[in-house]
């Protein structure tokens, strides 16, 4: 079941946004969107996820405002 993964790395996909879907992951702890080029911006969702760490070196993301001081980034 999908809403059980805890970790996602998407190194080099061409997503321009995070999918709607995502929203339902309520068990990530790790996402990473490294080399995700076309991502410029995060949605305000993302701070229902339980995110321990966000990767999100070689993106385009301006604004970290929506996340949790607890998530660490790099």
């Amino acid at each position: 079941m999908t809403t059980l993964l805890r970790e996602l790395r998407l190194g080099g996909a061409n997503l321009s946004e995070v999918p709607p879907s995502f929203r339902q992951l309520r068990s990530l702890a790790h996402l990473s969107l490294t080399n995700c080029f076309q991502l410029e911006a995060l949605p305000e969702w993302m701070a229902e996820l339980p995110l321990e760490t966000l990767e999100l070196v070689n993106t385009n993301v301006a604004s970290l405002s929506m996340l949790h001081a607890s998530t660490t980034l790099r």
